[in-house]
């Protein structure tokens, strides 16, 4: 399986990256309380989508780090 390019990044900028991404979707959430609005945006489920990829790899990070112990 090919190693995609979002692993070779620093587990410290990941974890910044969705703690961003976690804050823009809960001011999007605020700003249209209505999920069927939220989910008829663009901008807000590329978001979701970018969260659970980087999610995913913060995973992956994390799984590769137990199996070296």
């Amino acid at each position: 399986m090919k190693e995609e390019l979002i692993m070779k990044v620093k587990p410290e900028t990941l974890d910044s990256l969705i703690n961003a991404l976690v804050d823009i979707t809960s001011e999007m959430k605020s700003a249209a309380p209505d999920p069927q609005v939220r989910f008829g945006d663009e901008v807000y489920m590329t978001c979701l989508c970018l969260e659970n990829t980087v999610l995913g790899a913060i995973r992956q990070v994390e799984l590769k780090k137990k199996e070296g112990k």
